[in-house]
């Protein structure tokens, strides 16, 4: 009796231990499951914060000789295209080689060329308008106007079946004046303006005052304004960056200006504060809007921002707002060189005033003033991709 006492006692025991152990097992499991599970939340939660602060960067594809656009006898400098129909409309800075790279400042005019395809090649249509052409554009006695002596930097938007052109210009020169006081003379004259039109071949109706005048934004602007970009905003209304030039006792500081409006003649409502905490290093914006972000590609005159390792540049920003911006994680779009489609690359002396070609919505399509050597400037087409 005694043994099957015991008998009992060790089968209870037996059948008792592994339950409990299958129970703490059971119990490690489940935490790990539920580690697991909040591990994998975790993530997700850290994967839609980062899509949140995606960086942006701007990769820039081999091109071809057609992209290459110039003319005989004149310097080439800068471009913005436009889409119409089935044709591609280049608006271009240009001046007469014998004046100079320096003449820009002083013989600049605004010319027209057209292609049936973005990368070219582009053929000369017109000149557009000149500083002192009565000819060509509808305006009132032009003598002493803000912008007689020369017009520069264009940059086009077609609205409601308008098209509407921004540029900067400079007054005429002072009878007789020393040629290092007008040179200054004329940079501290830079005024932002517009003109406007049913067509993109004109004729374009330009106006009397500027349309972005000094201290619009406080003295930051408080010298000169220069060098507009602009876009219509996703909900509304336009964005306006521009450059603003102040006087700091013997020195000039530049800044980058946001402002906005209802309607692309203005008037232009500007933010007091720059877009960027250091735009001393920056100029010639150009932006767009894509991937929910406002974009901007900038000549980095220092390397500032891009961390390129010969300096000048071309940098890559992002905003939400449009006022305040950043630079993007990949920030470096592009050093001073061309990589061509037979393998070979081109590096210039000079690489500014980016501008992008927006089709459906997506960049696809960056031109760029280059200067090669020695009276050798021109305009190309790089395809671009926005990542």
């Amino acid at each position: 009796m005694k043994h099957i006492y015991i008998f009992l006692v060790c089968l209870l025991i037996s059948c008792l231990v592994p339950k409990a152990a299958s129970q703490d097992t059971a119990s490690q499991d489940t935490a790990s499951q539920n580690a697991a599970s909040q591990d994998t939340v975790s993530q997700a939660q850290f994967e839609i914060q980062s899509s949140e602060i995606q960086p942006k960067q701007l990769v820039l594809s081999q091109s071809n000789q057609d992209g290459i656009f110039t003319q005989e006898n004149w310097y080439i400098w800068g471009a913005d295209v436009i889409k119409v129909a089935d044709s591609y409309y280049m608006f271009y800075s240009r001046w007469p080689k014998e004046t100079g790279m320096a003449g820009w400042l002083t013989h600049s005019e605004i010319a027209l060329a057209i292609s049936n395809n973005a990368a070219g090649p582009f053929r000369f249509q017109q000149t557009v308008f000149t500083g002192a052409d009565d000819a060509l554009t509808k305006h009132s006695d032009k003598r002493d106007s803000w912008d007689s002596g020369m017009v520069h930097s264009p940059q086009v938007l077609e609205y409601q079946g308008m098209y509407y052109l921004y540029y900067t210009g400079v007054p005429k020169l002072p009878e007789n004046p020393e040629q290092t006081e007008a040179r200054q003379y004329l940079k501290d004259k830079r005024r932002l303006g517009v003109a406007v039109s049913d067509s993109p071949e004109g004729p374009w109706q330009r106006f009397d005052t500027p349309l972005i005048a000094p201290n619009s934004a406080g003295d930051l602007d408080s010298l000169a304004t220069a060098n507009p970009a602009i876009l219509e905003k996703p909900e509304g209304g336009f964005l306006l960056v521009y450059k603003g030039i102040k006087q700091e006792n013997e020195h000039q500081q530049i800044s980058l200006l946001a402002a906005t409006s209802d309607h692309p003649l203005g008037p232009f409502t500007v933010n007091s504060e720059p877009i960027l905490d250091n735009t001393t290093h920056i100029e010639d914006p150009d932006i767009w809007y894509q991937q929910g972000y406002y974009l901007m590609l900038a000549h980095d005159v220092t390397g500032y921002y891009s961390k390129a390792p010969d300096g000048r540049s071309l940098a890559l920003f992002q905003s939400k707002d449009g006022f305040k911006w950043q630079a993007a994680n990949h920030a470096l779009a592009s050093r001073r060189r061309v990589n061509w489609d037979d393998g070979t690359t081109t590096y210039f002396q000079r690489f500014e005033r980016p501008h992008i070609l927006v089709e459906n919505g997506e960049a696809t399509m960056v031109y760029v003033a280059v200067k090669e050597a020695e009276g050798i400037a021109y305009n190309v087409a790089v395809p671009v991709t926005l990542k």
